[in-house]
């Protein structure tokens, strides 16, 4: 009779670790399943930003693009935002209006540079050149021809 009672109790030993193996296996893939959840939540959420993100950069483009340069001491009209496919004056018209406001030749000048840059969305050409010791600075509106600033600066 000992005997049986002992085989009963490794029995019920056995079935006691079933069931704990079993519950432990539950509450571990309970609580995996409650991770992936989680992990899911965060990556929706975090897709949702960048896509808020990017429909609200989408939406500003066109307002900088077409901002004007109102405000800015510039004096002009406002320029359409579609400056690229206007007709532009050349990089030789912008450095002789430079150099006609200067009062200076062609043959005075050495180190002519014109290059077109965007300030403030305006199409500008920036014009820089020396006549003996003086460096001149031009900022001049690409479309237009006009002067926007000017700068000279003797010296080294």
């Amino acid at each position: 009779m000992l005997k049986f009672n002992h085989r009963k109790q490794q029995t019920r030993n056995r079935q006691n670790q079933e069931k704990l193996k079993n519950t432990k296996t539950k509450d571990r893939l309970q609580t995996d399943q409650e991770s992936e959840k989680v992990r899911i939540t965060m990556m929706k959420k975090m897709f949702a930003a960048a896509v808020i993100t990017v429909m609200t950069m989408s939406a500003a483009l066109p307002v900088f693009a077409a901002a004007p340069a109102q405000g800015y001491g510039r004096g002009r009209q406002q320029q359409p935002a579609a400056v690229a496919v206007q007709e532009c004056i050349t990089q030789d018209d912008a450095l002789a209006i430079a150099m006609k406001h200067a009062g200076v030749t062609e043959k005075d000048v050495t180190w002519p540079r014109v290059h077109m840059d965007f300030d403030d969305g305006w199409q500008i050409y920036e014009v820089e050149f020396h006549v003996g010791w003086t460096e001149y600075n031009y900022d001049i509106d690409a479309v237009t021809g006009q002067i926007l600033g000017y700068e000279s600066d003797w010296g080294d």
